[in-house]
């Protein structure tokens, strides 16, 4: 749903001042009353005329539209925020987000309910991963030297065995 423009239909620029605003809005009732003017249009753009003068009027209803006005068209707003206090949940067009407030700081920023069995179980998680991950890494280190070591041990016997045959049958 697209919002009228409420600047063109006073016909104002943006960031004309509220006794401007209430000027033009006078002149175009003078002129669109339906008291004073009877065509067919006069009824509908008096209704329009007062919409947009009753939000240009308010500075809070004004900041609000033209917020509204100068975002893209993605990021309006489809529904109310809702939740409890500490959390609200605002759904725009492409995505929801939630905001939260933020925790308290100081030397009572933990909380009192917490259970420290919790924070002991987390911290051996945490010790047995790191040594399965070591132990890992050190048999890969072992399997790795032991795999190089024995390569050099059949290069080595490959040419001793070599230099034995050379010796016993001399070259062919």
């Amino acid at each position: 749903m697209n919002t009228p423009d409420y600047y063109k239909t006073l016909g104002v620029s943006s960031d004309a001042s509220a006794a401007e605003i209430k000027r033009r809005y006078r002149e175009l009732m003078v002129k669109y009353h339906p008291d004073r003017n009877h065509s067919l249009g006069a009824e509908e753009m008096s209704k329009r005329i007062n919409e947009a003068y009753s939000v240009l009027s308010d500075p809070m209803k004004r900041a609000q539209y033209d917020r509204k006005s100068s975002e893209p068209w993605w990021y309006t707003q489809q529904g109310n925020t809702y939740g409890d206090g500490k959390r609200r949940t605002r759904t725009y067009r492409t995505y929801t987000y939630r905001t939260y407030q933020y925790p308290p700081r100081g030397r009572n920023s933990r909380k009192r309910n917490a259970s420290p069995l919790g924070s002991v179980l987390s911290f051996f998680v945490k010790v047995v991963l790191i040594v399965v991950v070591l132990w890992i890494l050190l048999h890969f280190a072992i399997l790795t030297v032991g795999v190089v070591l024995t390569l050099l041990a059949f290069y080595l016997l490959w040419i001793f065995l070599a230099e034995i045959f050379y010796l016993l049958y001399g070259r062919r």
